[in-house]
């Protein structure tokens, strides 16, 4: 059969988090607030809920309300039902600006948080107490259009309003104000023209932001400020600021610099950790062209040595010459491994970029780590009725029992496929590996491509998280359970929850990596994107909390068609490591780690 074009890629999901992390996240969800929008736009209701949809995404905050102002002033008692309000205006101005001012600085009187943005604190202002009495960061005047900003000098670096801000493009339009700052306030951040961006001060105590720029971003209107930079950071932590929240600190991805010639770049190869004591990262095959029909996978095999960046060997790559006939080339398969007997396990995976050339063989790469042997492969004949061929499935491994659990993916006729499988003796030491087919009870996915999945051995549930209905979408954020998963202990059962907040925006091709010890999961990437979220509880047992964190440092965005990451985990040092994938700046032969 010739190859297709087809509109599906994976998530195959790894193991992550830290007690650490897990410390931070429950104090970030503690302090999560209520905040609401004060809005007049042009744009009405669709532009309040893109404001609310970005603050919403960050993570930060348990309620966002929108108003529009131009309909309705809210009251000083509803008001101070939220701990900080964002206000921005346009032409359809106030449905009573004196109230509104009164009511505002009043509610700053008495502890509240306001942001007030263009065109609020420019052309558009409020009036009353708030006006007559000065409550202004940045003082309103007229405003400027239509010249092309991005983020200038940073006059205060480390400033909270300014974490995890890496950049910010007002857009085509660049929307601000022209005045001075107020002779109280603080520049804590100017456009590249040099005018004020971030203003700060304090007022009884309380804390103040004006933030010079429109909220409504190109998500609604192509002229405004690009939703890929990092206006929703600027609010939320305007916000925050002003509700007296101190997040914790983030982490910064930290960029390795291995020696040796590395890996050509390519996405959706795969990826195993062989152990702190050897410290080495395998990477397996791939493809370079994303989801390109025509393009032949690879099947090269490489080392990082030295790879979680903390000693135990400089990093280094290498390319693993090893004896035996080598499998066909794959992107989209799953790799696991079994430590005890250092061995990658390896199913499965499309011998093209997206393709209905799909793979069902087994193969097992011993002394995968290079320091027991000679590397070497080996193609495993399970007994058993066989999985359908696929790629882009989700595998997780349950060492104990040496049994790999395999669910989903894409089908040759680009098919969702919802199946489950369970390989016994799945590195072939333990006996002949065997297929059986367990059915779940319960309603399982039906968008079963690009699922990131994890796997709890303790309580044998796997977590499932994402998914896409290929070919023709959408694009999932559901998250599930399967307990039983491996089919002993009692019948495999679905089961479809909901985290007590908002979890991410539904994307393809997110990777991540799980921590059984901590309970944590940590997920990066997904349709070209760089976000880092975290899911606490993530084996089901409790209640789940996502929570997006803001890393100072960044990798650029990739995932997405054909286009993933490798993603692996030191459970010793905590760190998640990443390989490669594809994104919008190109393709990747990248490191980077996580602490």
């Amino acid at each position: 059969m010739s190859p297709r074009f087809r509109i599906c890629r994976e998530q195959t999901l790894a193991f992550q988090a830290v007690a650490l992390m897990f410390t931070l996240l429950s104090a970030a969800a503690a302090q999560s607030i209520p905040v609401a929008i004060l809005g007049s736009p042009a744009g009405g209701a669709v532009w309040n809920s893109d404001v609310q949809a970005k603050l919403l995404s960050t993570g930060q905050f348990s309620t966002v309300d929108t108003y529009l102002i131009n309909e309705v002033t809210p009251t000083l008692a509803q008001l101070q039902t939220y701990k900080a309000v964002l206000v921005y205006s346009d032409h359809p101005g106030f449905a009573d600006s004196v109230t509104l001012g009164n009511n505002l600085a009043d509610y700053v009187d008495a502890g509240g948080g306001v942001v007030v943005a263009v065109f609020a604190d420019a052309s558009f202002p409020f009036a009353g107490r708030f006006a007559t009495d000065d409550y202004w960061a940045i003082e309103p005047g007229a405003q400027t259009q239509g010249v092309h900003l991005t983020l200038g000098t940073v006059h205060i670096a480390g400033s909270p309003l300014l974490a995890g801000v890496l950049s910010f493009d007002g857009g085509s339009s660049s929307y601000a104000g022209t005045a001075a700052l107020n002779a109280a306030a603080v520049d804590v951040a100017d456009w590249s023209d040099g005018a004020p961006l971030i203003a700060s001060r304090v007022i009884g105590g309380t804390n103040r932001v004006d933030l010079n720029f429109f909220p409504p971003s190109n998500a609604v209107r192509s002229d405004l400020w690009l939703h890929a930079t990092d206006g929703a950071k600027l609010m939320a932590n305007a916000l925050n600021y002003v509700a007296g929240v101190t997040l914790p600190a983030q982490p910064a991805w930290i960029p390795l610099q291995p020696s040796g010639t590395p890996p050509s770049p390519r996405g959706d190869a795969s990826g195993i950790y062989t152990g702190n004591s050897t410290n080495v990262m395998v990477v397996f095959a791939g493809n370079t062209a994303g989801c390109n029909a025509t393009t032949p996978s690879l099947n090269d095999t490489w080392a990082l040595a030295g790879a979680n960046g903390l000693g135990g060997g400089t990093p280094a790559w290498s390319q693993i010459a090893m004896s035996g006939t080598l499998p066909s080339g794959r992107r989209g398969h799953s790799a696991v491994y079994n430590s005890a007997t250092d061995r990658m396990i390896v199913f499965g995976g499309d011998s093209f970029g997206c393709s209905s050339h799909k793979l069902n063989d087994v193969w097992v790469l011993t002394h995968a780590s290079g320091t027991t042997g000679t590397a070497t492969w080996q193609q495993l004949t399970p007994s058993g009725t066989l999985p359908e061929a696929r790629s882009d499935h989700v595998a997780v491994y349950n060492q104990t029992s040496n049994q790999m659990i395999v669910f989903g993916g894409d089908g040759n006729l680009s098919t969702n496929l919802t199946d489950l499988w369970v390989l016994a003796n799945a590195d072939g030491t333990t006996g002949t590996p065997q297929w059986t087919n367990p059915t779940p009870s319960g309603t399982g996915p039906s968008g079963t491509a690009y699922m990131a999945g994890a796997y709890d051995p303790g309580s044998n549930v796997m977590t499932l998280y994402g998914g896409f209905d290929c070919c023709a979408g959408p694009a999932f954020n559901h998250l599930w359970f399967l307990s039983n998963a491996n089919g002993t202990g009692g019948t495999p059962a679905w089961r479809l929850v909901s985290a007590n907040n908002t979890p991410p925006t539904a994307k393809v091709g997110t990777r991540g990596v799980y921590n059984p010890t901590s309970n944590v999961a940590e997920y990066f990437a997904g349709s070209g994107t760089n976000q880092t979220w975290t899911l606490t509880n993530a084996n089901g047992v409790a209640q789940q909390a996502w929570t997006r964190l803001f890393p100072a440092v960044v990798p650029p965005g990739r995932g997405g068609l054909a286009a993933n990451p490798a993603v692996v985990l030191d459970p010793s040092s905590g760190r998640m490591i990443i390989f490669g994938g594809l994104g919008p700046e190109g393709a990747f032969n990248d490191v980077w780690l996580l602490p």
